[in-house]
């Protein structure tokens, strides 16, 4: 930072990193199992979940660098779980959602 002060971005940054190295691929494993998915899918997770926890330490740096290491990663551990929910649910809902507005514009 242009005040000497801590880069807080950097280094939320390279934190999330470490988890998403070291520690996610578990998660995402252990949460692929429990819901059947294959392994494509479970690569297709673990990069839009690194993502999704990259845009968190970028959005609360400063919290995220405060944090003790195990609530970090229970923050990220959760945020995990909930992304992978949303995307199992989020995906059949939204192709059926299509599949019913394309039948609605034919029936019209």
């Amino acid at each position: 930072m242009a005040d000497g002060g801590p880069d807080f971005a950097a280094q939320a940054l390279a934190l999330v990193d470490q988890f998403n190295t070291r520690l996610l691929p578990q998660a995402i494993r252990r949460l692929a199992g429990r819901r059947g998915l294959c392994r494509t899918q479970q690569r297709d997770l673990l990069e839009d979940t690194a993502q999704e926890l990259r845009l968190d330490a970028l959005e609360h740096a400063q919290a995220i660098c405060a944090m003790p290491p195990p609530e970090r990663h229970q923050r990220w551990f959760r945020a995990t779980e909930r992304f992978v929910y949303r995307q199992r649910l989020a995906a059949p809902r939204l192709h059926e959602s299509a599949e019913g507005a394309e039948s609605d514009r034919k029936s019209t």
